[in-house]
Formats: structure tokens, C-alpha cells, sequence
């Protein structure tokens, strides 16, 4: 998710880390992680303060319903006082019952009306006599009035006629035909208690009716402050509201009533309702909920704000409750609430987090720079030289070719370079010296070629170049011999110097291939035609050198396959000990017979074999078969001698030749004496405590060792003292010009006293002739091997010689005889 990818080569970074990118992404996720728990933290806080104005507009709404319970309470009440009023006997009793009533009775009503103040009116009326209004207070005024027969029809009438002694009849409102006023009538039977004809008889009604406006004003205006009150029955009518605009409704006498006829208003009286709830909620939903609950508060929705709820059931009977509710506005929570002071001690907690988490980031981020770094080198650059590696170089010949492609096919050259007997140098003087050579060359190609030209380390002691903008073959020929005269200045490693050499193979673009991967190919192809010049050259890609490089891959599987088809056969040449001319030893020599192709020279695998790490199969099975056949020829009765087996430097460095050498003696059974070992010079230049150390367990098999080609390697004689070498093999190379040249004479001799003053043997190669055989005679060189006695021969020709020892040296030479059987 953080890293990011960038293939761009002039950054020498392959994986670009864009700190800014990233930060800003940990930017907006720090906000998020405040933003969340806070958002949260705030629903949570609005959601517990809805919760609680919920619970304290349901008390406050209990607390007026209570309220408005007492009233109707109160108003039951007073009717059943005025009931209970014992005066009522005296009215039946006495002769002038209405003029004992109006001075003595009116007081009551007058009293009722002083406690409830919006009472519109009270009276009394006798059923006994045709429901006669006997007395009635309205307005202070009392009056006369029978009951019209509509009027003992109205439901109010006939209910309250149907309770007992005691129960109070509470109507719904309903408009007075007095005041033309909506009003709450209260009515209650008269039921004689005085002991007489009349007792427990119901002799009339006590009523009076309380203008609705008491319940708006009086009570929810002095109760209810801050919130909306209102009061409905069973239908959604609307009783009382603390709103003006509703209360109004209620409280004002219908227009124009009072001029009416009583067949007029009531026929006004049935049609006339009370306002509904849901005009004021507009929710009915909501007031279905209500009806289907006694009590309960809950968030509701009005014209797109949020109003918070509480409602309270009033039974006044059976078949009649009042539904009491209270509605306001939602309001936020105080900024100064125990839950926002958490919510904003929570938010600085976070930020505080977030700014100690940014700091430690940011060093995260420093330690995640120099990683990066770290792994941008490893990706495009090479650790040990500090030059571009493969992959990047690659990236940069692709970038180029478009470019060329851009620029009317623009040229440019890659120049693949190998250094010469590098492998040499880092199996003698080791891989840590070979390492400085390595960064030393490194430092001179960089110093030997243009500013905008490239170079990079290919692999192993393989570098390439990268020649940009190239208009002309002579410019390419211009900076490849500046790096080859820039080798001619030996390195100096170690306070020693050397000379090492460079071969160099070009491919140009387009003509010699089109993608990275061709033109690398094609000019290592170069670079291996450069080397078979001699070395210390250049070469540019032809086309056939294709071909040769298929022959040369065909030529490594052929090896392969040659060792598992077994078609490698061991030959022996003798060597000739003086001055008794006996065959004191044999040197183990590899012959390949392709059953195609026939015989191949080892000059023509063996140096691929030993760039391709095959030569360590090889040599090991060399070494099994001649001590096999070393074995074998002991068990025959043939005289027993010494069998010489050459091992390579890299065998010898990294083949474990000691656990090897131990598994063939003891595979084929052949004593440690009779077996010597063939080390190049250059072996010896490698690390002295490992060489010492590996000789001397040799020696301790009994195995002898030998120095071979001795004189062309690094000219270094102080290690003959050091080490506990056996034999010294003088090269060819001074036994072939020791007849014409005195100095080849004089340094021949010098090795020969210097090796039997360290009590070695010496043993002359390349012996071809009489004139050779003769003086190194009068050397008192110890063995001769060569053609002057025998060329390598197979191993039945072998074992005939060893046969007739002696006897088959005839005139300095080998039988002819004997020779016709090779």
C-alpha cells in the first residue's frame, strides 16, 4: 500500500517510497480516527440527552396530568357537595320551596362559582316537576327556566339521570346553549337521604358546566412554560392547548349564536367539532400510537424538525378517557454537559495520540528512508562496486531504444568486457582480493569512458557499457582502446602488482539486434570471439558468431553427456627416469572419442570445462580411473610405479580434494605411495595456511606432489621452501628453445640445482628430440617425459610397456613394436 513502484533509471531507484503520499494518507486517516470516535461521542451524547428531555418532559407531562386529574376531581366533587347540601329537604318541605331555595340556596352555587371561576353556570333541576330549573346561577344572575324537551334529551341529561347516589356524570365538551361556549359539563342525580316519603328517591339534577378556556389558560398556560400542552379525547378532538392560536379556537363564543333560534343552534351544535390533534401534529400514525398506549414519550418529526413527545391516559369513565401531552422542540446539549466536557476531553486525548503517534512516524519514517535506500541499491546498483548492476543497465539500453526510435533510430553501442584469468586470480589470491580488483576496475572503466556513457558490473568479473549518442564506428573504436590502454597500468593489490586484461565484445543498434537482451547476447558473443584472438582485444558482433556460440553450448552438452555415456578414455605417458632410462612413472592424460565426431583435443574442451566448473567431474573421474588402473596393473605382477594425475585449481580450492582423494584409495584399494598429484603454480599463490594444511594431509596418505608447468606461472620461488612439494615439472615452453637460447639453458639449469637442493625431483616435459635428451642429461635432470620416448598411449599399450620395462627403450626411444599397438 505505502510503496510504490518508479522504473525510472536516472534515479537509480527502482522502488521509489513517496513519503508525501503516504503521510498525507496517515493525515486523512488521523482525521478519520478523530472525526469517528467524536461523531460517535456525539450521536451518543445528542441520543442520552434526547433520552433524558424525554424522561423530564414525561415527568413535567405526568405532573400536569396529575394536575389536570385533581381539577376534574375537584369539579365531581363540588357537584356532590352541593348533593350532599341537607337544605334539599327543606325545599320539598316547606310550602314556598322556590322563594326558601333563592334565599337561602343561592349561596352555594355562588360558591362554586367563586372556587372555579370559569364556571359558566350551575343549577338545579326538578324532575319532579317537569325538570322545572328551579334555581341557577349564571353570570351572578339567578333565574327561572324550565327544561325544554330537546333539553332532557341532550345525552348528558339521560346519562346523568342513570347514576346513583354519589357518581358524577363528566360529559365530553360540547357548546353551551346559554353562554354559546364550549364547555365540560359536570352533572350528578339528587337523591333524597331525610327519612319521609321521598327518601332515596331521585327528585332532579345538580349541573354545571366550566367554560374549556379554565384548562388552556388557567392551568397549562400557569403550568406548562417551555413546551407545547395539550389535551384531546378518545376522537382527536381538542380540548385544551397551551397554544394561543388553539385555545382560541375553544374558548371563543360561537358567532353569531346568540341571535339563533333554539331549532337553529341545535342543529349549530351538531355540526360544530372540536379542532383535531392531528391539524396540530399532522401525524396520524402518531395518534394511533397514542390511543393504543396509557402512557409513553417518544422523538417525533413535524415540517422536517425533530420534536420530543410524552402523553398520559385520564380515565374520567368507562367509555370516556382524556389523552394529556406535552411536545417540544429538540435543543443540543450544553457545551458545558458532563458528556460534551467527555466528548471534548476525549477529542484532545485523541490528539494528543494522533500527535505523539505523528512524531513516531515521522521517525519511522527516517528509518523506512534509509532502508529504502538500502533496497533501492540493492535493486539498481552493484554492493561491491557501487556501479549500475544488471537489471538497471538493462532498463537504461531499453530506455535508449526508445529514444533511438524517437530520433530518427539514433545509434548506440553496448560493450560487454570479461576480465582475463580473472578465475585464476580469485582461486590463488583469494575472493577478498579478487573483490578489490573489482572495484578497482570498476573505478578505471568509469574513468575511461564519456560522461554520458554508462558502465555497470554484469556479474561476476563481467562488466558492460553502455555507449550513448553514437554517430560513427570510430567512435566506438576510440573509447573501447582507451579502456584497453587504461589495463595496461597494472593494479596494485596488496603493495604487488598485477597485470590483468580485459576482452571486449561489441553490438551495435540497431544493426545488431533490436532488444536489450540481443544486443547483450551479441556482444558477449563478441567478447568470446575476442578472447579466442588472444585476449587483450576487441571484437565487433558478427553474424556468424551465432553459429559458434550454438557450437560452443552444443560442445558443453556434449561434454555432459560424455561423462554419462562413458566415452572419456585415460592414456599414459611414461616418464623416464635417468640414467637408467627405466619407466619410473606414468602421467594420467584424458582422451574424448565422440562416436560422432571422433577425437577431440582436450585443448578444445578442457578450457570450456573449466569455465563451466565441469572440469571438477572430470578430473575426479580421472583420478578413480588411473588409480583403478594402477590397482589392477599391481595385481597383474607388473612393476609398480607411480601414477601422476593433474588437478585443477579449482578442484583443488573448492572440489573437498582431501575427502575425494581418501574415496578412491579406498575404493580402489590402492596405496597412497604410488599415486601423485599434478597442482598448476598458480595453486600455490592462494591462501598458504589452507594449501600448507590440505598438502600435509596428502602427504600423510603417502601421496606425492607435484608442481606442474613450472617457470610460467608468477615467477614466485619463495613458496617451493614453504610448502612439501615432491616433484617439479619444468614446462615445455623452455625445454622447446633450450638448444637456441642460452638464457632458457641458464634458468632450466638453475631450476634443476635449486629443486635437488630442496631434495625435489625433477622431471623435464616436452622431450622431443636427442639434442634435448643429451643436455638435460648433463643437467642431471632426474626423469624425462615426452615424445622423445613416447607420446600418451592407451592403456593395453601401457601395460605392454610396463611389461617389458627396460627392454623396451631402445636408442633413446620407445620400441617401434610397442608402438604399433597404441
Amino acid at each position: 500500500m505505502f510503496l510504490e513502484v518508479s522504473s525510472s533509471p536516472e534515479k537509480g531507484n527502482d522502488l521509489m517510497f513517496n513519503e508525501k503520499r503516504i503521510k498525507r494518507k496517515l493525515l486523512l486517516l488521523a482525521i478519520a480516527l478523530c472525526i469517528i470516535p467524536v461523531t460517535i461521542l456525539y450521536f451518543i451524547n445528542e441520543k442520552k440527552f434526547e433520552e433524558a428531555s424525554l424522561v423530564e418532559l414525561e415527568n413535567e407531562n405526568n405532573q400536569f396530568a396529575n394536575l389536570l386529574d385533581k381539577e376534574l376531581a375537584k369539579m365531581r366533587q363540588t357537584v356532590l357537595l352541593l348533593a350532599n347540601n341537607p337544605a334539599w329537604e327543606k325545599y320539598y318541605t316547606e310550602p314556598e320551596r322556590k322563594d326558601y331555595w333563592k334565599a337561602h340556596q343561592i349561596k352555594a352555587f355562588q360558591y362554586v362559582k367563586e372556587q372555579i371561576p370559569e364556571t359558566d353556570e350551575a343549577c338545579f333541576l326538578d324532575d319532579m316537576h317537569n325538570g322545572e330549573e328551579v334555581v341557577r346561577v349564571d353570570k351572578a344572575v339567578a333565574h327561572d327556566h324550565e327544561l325544554s324537551p330537546s333539553e332532557k334529551e341532550q345525552p348528558f341529561y339521560l346519562a346523568a339521570m342513570q347514576k346513583n347516589k354519589g357518581e358524577v356524570y363528566q360529559s365530553n365538551p360540547y357548546i353551551s346553549a346559554d353562554s354559546k361556549r364550549w364547555v365540560i359539563g359536570n352533572t350528578t342525580p339528587l337523591v333524597i337521604q331525610e327519612d319521609g316519603p321521598l327518601k332515596d328517591k331521585k327528585v332532579g339534577l345538580i349541573h354545571y358546566e366550566v367554560n374549556l378556556a379554565y384548562l388552556s389558560e388557567s392551568l397549562m398556560k400557569n403550568k406548562i412554560e417551555k413546551s407545547t400542552a395539550f389535551v384531546m379525547n378518545a376522537k382527536g378532538d381538542l380540548i385544551a392547548s397551551s397554544e394561543d392560536h388553539q385555545f382560541s379556537l375553544i374558548s371563543e363564543t360561537i358567532a353569531g349564536a346568540a341571535s339563533l333560534t333554539d331549532e337553529d343552534f341545535e342543529e349549530l351544535q351538531q355540526k360544530t367539532k372540536l379542532p383535531q390533534y392531528d391539524e396540530m401534529t399532522n401525524n396520524a400514525e402518531l395518534l394511533n400510537w397514542i390511543h393504543h398506549n396509557e402512557v409513553g414519550s417518544r422523538l417525533i418529526k413535524k415540517d422536517g424538525k425533530k420534536y420530543l413527545m410524552a402523553f398520559h391516559k385520564i380515565t374520567i369513565r368507562e367509555d370516556m378517557h382524556w389523552v394529556v401531552g406535552t411536545i417540544k422542540p429538540v435543543i443540543k446539549s450544553s457545551i458545558f454537559s458532563l458528556s460534551s466536557i467527555l466528548m471534548y476531553a476525549t477529542l484532545l486525548a485523541i490528539i494528543f495520540i494522533i500527535i505523539g503517534a505523528w512524531t513516531i512516524i515521522n521517525k519511522i519514517f527516517n528509518e523506512i528512508s534509509k532502508s529504502h535506500n538500502h533496497l533501492a541499491n540493492l535493486a539498481h546498483y552493484d554492493m561491491l562496486t557501487g556501479i549500475p548492476n544488471r537489471e538497471l543497465f538493462q532498463q537504461l539500453v531499453n530506455k535508449s531504444i526508445i529514444l533511438s526510435k524517437g530520433q530518427a533510430r539514433k545509434q548506440f553501442a553496448v560493450l560487454f568486457l570479461d576480465l582475463d584469468r580473472f578465475k585464476t586470480i580469485n582461486d590463488t589470491l583469494g575472493h577478498v582480493t579478487g573483490d578489490i580488483l573489482l572495484s578497482a576496475v570498476a573505478t578505471r572503466l568509469k574513468e575511461s569512458i564519456r560522461e554520458k556513457d554508462t558502465v555497470s558490473r554484469f556479474g561476476g568479473d563481467e562488466f558492460t557499457i553502455l555507449l550513448r549518442d553514437i554517430k560513427t564506428k570510430v567512435e566506438i573504436t576510440k573509447v573501447t582502446e582507451r579502456i584497453l590502454e587504461s589495463f595496461q597500468t597494472p593494479f596494485i593489490l596488496n603493495n604487488n602488482e598485477y597485470h590483468i586484461r580485459t576482452s571486449i565484445g561489441i553490438s551495435v543498434y540497431p544493426q545488431d539486434g533490436i532488444t536489450s537482451e540481443e544486443l547483450v547476447k551479441n556482444s558477449d558473443l563478441a567478447m568470446y570471439q575476442a578472447k579466442d584472438l588472444g585476449r587483450s582485444n576487441y571484437v565487433f558482433f558478427k553474424k556468424e558468431f551465432n553459429k559458434q556460440s550454438i557450437d560452443r553450448l552444443n560442445m558443453e552438452n556434449n561434454i555432459r553427456k560424455a561423462l554419462d555415456n562413458d566415452e572419456f578414455e585415460v592414456y599414459y605417458q611414461p616418464k623416464i627416469k635417468f640414467p637408467s632410462e627405466e619407466i619410473v612413472g606414468m602421467e594420467a592424460l584424458i582422451r574424448w572419442f565422440h562416436p560422432e565426431i571422433g577425437e577431440i583435443s582436450p585443448s578444445e574442451f578442457i578450457p570450456l570445462a573449466e569455465e563451466t566448473g565441469l572440469i571438477n567431474s572430470i578430473g575426479k573421474w580421472i583420478l578413480r580411473e588411473a588409480c583403478k588402473q594402477n590397482k589392477k596393473w599391481q595385481d597383474e605382477g607388473l612393476q609398480p610405479i607411480v601414477i601422476s594425475v593433474n588437478v585443477s585449481a579449482s578442484q583443488f580450492q573448492y572440489g573437498n580434494i582431501i575427502q575425494t582423494v581418501s574415496e578412491v584409495l579406498e575404493e580402489t584399494e590402492l596405496d597412497g605411495k604410488w599415486l601423485e598429484l599434478e597442482l598448476t603454480e598458480s595453486i600455490f599463490l592462494n591462501e598458504a595456511d589452507y594449501i600448507i594444511k590440505t598438502l600435509n594431509l596428502l602427504k600423510k596418505m603417502g601421496i606425492k606432489i607435484s608442481i606442474d608447468d613450472f617457470g610460467t606461472g608468477y615467477s614466485s620461488l619463495s613458496y617451493l621452501m614453504r610448502f612439501p612439494i615432491d616433484t617439479i615439472k619444468i614446462d615445455r615452453t623452455f625445454i622447446r628453445e633450450i638448444i637456441s637460447k642460452s638464457e632458457i639453458q641458464a634458468i632450466t639449469k638453475a631450476i634443476i640445482t635449486m629443486g635437488h637442493s630442496l631434495q625435489c625431483t625433477i622431471v623435464a616435459e616436452g622431450v622431443e628430440n636427442e639434442r634435448q635428451n643429451t643436455l638435460l642429461k648433463s643437467y642431471q635432470c632426474d626423469q624425462i617425459q615426452g615424445y622423445y620416448y613416447s607420446p600418451p598411449v592407451s592403456i593395453t599399450s601401457a601395460a605392454l610397456l610396463l611389461k617389458n620395462g627396460q627392454q623396451s627403450i631402445s636408442m633413446g626411444h620407445i620400441n617401434p613394436v610397442i608402438l604399433q599397438i597404441t
